[in-house]
């Protein structure tokens, strides 16, 4: 049983991420390194949802490499899409 002080500090730690990313999203602008800031923000969140709130932190390896993945490798997807605006066919 995971305990409960480790749960609600995930949970901050999102709330806190989220806020972050949104004032961002409203009232930053779109430069290279916020656009890169963000991406990391989402890998942070998506690692803590997936260790923390999910549980696999003991799960076995290729499971929770394979939920890793998507975050390692979308985000930086994303991050060339907007980057890269011209190759997007």
């Amino acid at each position: 049983m995971k305990k409960p002080g480790r749960i609600t500090g995930a949970w901050i730690a999102l709330i806190l991420l989220t806020a972050t990313s949104a004032t961002i999203a409203e009232f930053g602008n779109a430069s290279v390194f916020m656009i890169m800031f963000v991406g990391v923000i989402t890998v942070v969140k998506g690692r803590l949802v997936i260790d923390q709130l999910m549980g696999l932190r003991s799960a076995p390896r290729v499971i929770r490499w394979m939920m890793r993945s998507y975050f390692y490798i979308l985000p930086p997807l994303i991050i060339l899409t907007v980057l890269l605006p011209g190759f997007s066919g």
